[in-house]
């Protein structure tokens, strides 16, 4: 048989809640530091190492001396060469050690870049990240993995 249970004890005997002490107030001197915006370093991926390939295939898009050879599409989200063979032979040489471009373009594909049509003799080709004037989003392009199957 269970006891019934005993009354509760008087006010004064009681046990005492612990006392929180109560923040004061900062002074007038003291900074305060807002709250990390949504965009703040905290919450965007870890930036890492830029593989050398892309950070020399965005400044030839993005170098004015190489407009008659290749440039950004009309929008900025594309990559065009307009003429393959002296693109080739004339900037390639400048910033790779081949001047051959079907090694650029299977070097741009194992970054994840796509062909936008597959004519031969058009050279525009896009990824997400690869912008012109957005060289902070470079370390967002990784290399595929061989050995996940393409």
């Amino acid at each position: 048989m269970m006891n019934p249970p005993s009354p509760a004890p008087p006010n004064d005997e009681r046990p005492a809640l612990q006392a929180t002490k109560a923040t004061p107030p900062p002074s007038s001197t003291a900074t305060t530091l807002p709250p990390p915006s949504p965009t703040s370093a905290e919450n965007l991926p870890r930036r890492r190492s830029i593989a050398g390939f892309l950070i020399k295939a965005f400044e030839i898009f993005s170098d004015p001396k190489n407009a008659q050879y290749c440039g950004w599409g009309p929008k900025g989200d594309t990559i065009v060469v307009h003429d393959l063979a002296n693109f080739a032979s004339e900037v390639l040489p400048s910033y790779f050690k081949t001047s051959n471009f079907h090694s650029f373009v299977r070097q741009l594909n194992m970054y994840g870049f796509h062909k936008l049509h597959q004519d031969p003799r058009d050279g525009e080709f896009h990824h997400p990240y690869f912008r012109r004037g957005r060289k902070d989003l470079l370390f967002l392009i990784f290399r595929k993995n061989p050995g996940a199957g393409g």
